[in-house]
């Protein structure tokens, strides 16, 4: 039986009998019942029979030891080969952290937030040069779809000759972020179900990482910050209702995290705090190129 940072599981004698487990729901009651097989005991001889019963928070060291497998219910979801990585990274640093006299969950999270995203530095950089030599080629990618508005064979073969010559590729843009997404949402599941992060303080008045900020101070800050990288980030959306969706997307996040873990709150509003940086950064060196993501 499962909730979010806690399990109940009977773990039998395997390979001495037979065991059959059935549940039912009965007024709201869950019950869980274990039936083995019947044992014969003859006259004057005795038979002991042992289970480990586990109650408790999902510590996945302490049940790893208990059973076999038993960790595996902290459910990091498809990627949590990344996610237990991950988690292994948190620990390593909040164990640094406390070597310091500096122990906090919440310090641990923006250290690992920081690692993450400078390491997806050269993913993110190489995204962003692709989408300003796009940009660039937009008004001579026009002109060759008007020349050849009834050709397309012509068209797909003087498209490629031109990327070809400038060095571009279509898709630059879109495979670093694909890379980087399943590492971004295993640290969203990390964050979700890590058992240490509850009753844990940050500061102020974040008590417990575990739970909403009280006074949404940390979702407000997320929706800024995600207002602002909306905004620094080039979009080749002309729709005006899908622009409109998009504007509206910081303010449904914003609501969505009224309601989030403040430790994976606190994860969003660095990471991008993080990538609002480093935007910048890589718009500055990409200007002095001749590149420019600026919208016009």
């Amino acid at each position: 039986m499962i909730q979010h940072y806690f399990v109940a599981a009977w773990v039998g004698q395997t390979g001495k009998n037979t065991i059959n487990m059935y549940g039912e729901n009965n007024n709201q009651n869950a019950v869980i019942n274990i039936v083995s097989e019947p044992l014969k005991v003859s006259t004057g001889d005795s038979v002991s029979l042992e289970n480990k019963l586990w109650i408790g928070p999902k510590n996945q060291e302490e049940m790893e030891q208990t059973a076999q497998y038993l960790d595996l219910t902290v459910d990091y979801g498809w990627l949590s080969f990344i996610s237990v990585f991950l988690f292994k990274c948190l620990k390593w640093i909040y164990a640094g952290l406390s070597y310091l006299n500096i122990a906090n969950w919440g310090l641990a999270i923006i250290i690992l937030t920081f690692c993450v995203r400078g390491l997806m530095y050269p993913l993110t950089k190489k995204q962003y040069v692709s989408m300003a030599k796009m940009r660039l080629l937009a008004p001579k990618l026009n002109e060759l779809k008007e020349r050849y508005k009834n050709d397309r064979q012509r068209l797909s073969m003087e498209m490629m000759e031109l990327y070809k010559r400038e060095n571009a590729n279509p898709l630059g843009g879109c495979l670093p972020l694909l890379i980087q997404m399943p590492i971004f949402i295993a640290l969203y599941w990390t964050l979700m179900e890590s058992t240490e992060l509850r009753h844990q303080p940050f500061v102020l008045w974040i008590r417990d990482l575990s739970v909403h900020d009280p006074y949404f101070v940390l979702p407000i800050l997320m929706g800024v910050t995600m207002f602002l990288l909306q905004k620094m980030s080039p979009t080749p959306i002309t729709d005006p209702m899908q622009k409109k969706i998009m504007t509206a997307m910081p303010i449904v996040f914003t609501a969505m995290f009224c309601y989030f873990p403040a430790g994976l709150t606190i994860y969003w509003v660095v990471s991008n705090t993080v990538s609002i940086i480093q935007q910048f950064l890589i718009y500055r060196a990409l200007e002095k190129k001749g590149l420019s993501l600026k919208k016009k």
